[in-house]
């Protein structure tokens, strides 16, 4: 679903160079007021995805297309599930290994002492590294030697940045709605991120924003001058846990 594999390219600049029982409680539930993110719709691509929770603020149920495909979510000590097929493994409030799916297989996540996301590898020989710079993402590098570098100028917004979780390594529905549990949580927003690869091909990739009434991102537009002439707009709506979204709630264009 290309809603779930949004695009991580490189920016403006310049392109050179205590677990429970019945499983852990998310970080974004240690703030009542902390609202969820309940829909992502893509008009451009024809995508859409709602999530529902429960009074812990958990992921239960996994909506795409409108409610036309499902997954539920189960939470247990030491491990989610998600469909009954894939499972995610938890060491604390992290996922230390995820489905990869045919291509890489088993993923094994590591961290640094922040608990943000540092390596991404699997047995096949695929590994992805994360380098931070305080709350942002500045690089990202791969086995197929791309480099990726994430530029910015000051832009945040409340909770997280949904459009930055689902690069091209954790492409999962969980990682969307729980980005702390895989080191991703952060809502610093770059203007920009650049590639560049080791046949020295580089491109580029522009985002501007617009953020909802409480500061939560409402929309996200990308612009690829050279692959993808024409704007794609993701949509995002928030709500907080003990408000429930119909299933067919249309999502706000900003």
């Amino acid at each position: 679903m290309a809603l779930i594999a949004a695009t991580v390219s490189c920016s403006a600049t310049s392109c050179d160079d205590e677990g429970r029982a019945d499983g852990p409680r998310p970080l974004m539930t240690d703030e009542a007021a902390t609202k969820r993110l309940v829909t992502i719709y893509c008009p451009e691509e024809g995508d859409s995805l709602m999530f529902s929770y429960d009074a812990d603020g958990r992921l239960q149920v996994i909506a795409e297309d409108w409610g036309w495909y499902t997954n539920t979510c189960e939470w247990q000590a030491g491990e989610v599930s998600l469909g009954g097929s894939d499972f995610f493994s938890l060491d604390g409030e992290l996922v230390t290994t995820a489905p990869g799916g045919g291509r890489y297989g088993e993923l094994h996540l590591s961290y640094d002492s922040d608990g943000k996301l540092q390596k991404v590898e699997s047995a096949s020989g695929f590994f992805a590294r994360y380098y931070w710079e305080g709350d942002r993402l500045a690089r990202l590098a791969d086995d197929a030697n791309i480099d990726y570098r994430l530029y910015y100028s000051g832009k945040s917004c409340k909770g997280y940045a949904p459009f930055l979780v689902p690069n091209m390594f954790i492409q999962t529905s969980l990682a969307l709605a729980h980005p702390e549990l895989f080191g991703l949580l952060t809502g610093q927003l770059p203007d920009s991120v650049c590639y560049h690869t080791y046949y020295t091909q580089r491109g580029a990739t522009y985002y501007s924003y617009t953020l909802d009434d409480d500061g939560y991102l409402a929309s996200a537009t990308e612009y690829d001058g050279r692959d993808a002439p024409h704007p794609v707009t993701r949509y995002y709506t928030w709500e907080l846990p003990t408000q429930r979204i119909p299933a067919t709630y249309p999502p706000t264009r900003g």
